[in-house]
């Protein structure tokens, strides 16, 4: 294989990997509540694609409905974990505390309706 055809080799896998990202992100951010673009973001990061592996925690979790630079440094914090870790890098147990951080209904928001994403009410 010629140094041209592993160029177009890598390529073609930035470009598919790009195109993974960037709908997954949109998936996230056209959830119907802040809650479950979280509940799907957390899930992400509980079992990331490939794609995700490379990606900085905190663009994940901003591209959560609600969630800005300043929640998710608070989120980084709860669960004791740098946003600027890569997605793939993370342990098992930052993973799970970041979930857990991301599952948790703000204050804010009302969790007696409907849930949008799992369909169930809260308690």
């Amino acid at each position: 294989m010629s140094n041209a055809d592993v160029a177009r080799a890598n390529l073609r896998l930035a470009v598919r990997t790009r195109l993974i990202r960037a709908a997954i992100l949109r998936n996230i951010r056209e959830q119907d509540t802040g809650l479950a673009s979280r509940t799907l973001c957390a899930e992400h990061i509980e079992s990331p694609d490939r794609a995700l592996a490379s990606m900085r925690v905190r663009d994940l979790l901003t591209a959560s409905r609600g969630v800005g630079d300043w929640y998710a440094r608070q989120l980084e914090r709860t669960a004791g974990v740098s946003g600027d870790r890569q997605v793939g890098r993370l342990t098992d147990r930052e993973r799970d505390a970041i979930s857990a951080a991301l599952r948790e209904p703000r204050p804010c928001e009302d969790t007696t309706h409907a849930h949008a994403y799992t369909g169930q009410v809260a308690a």
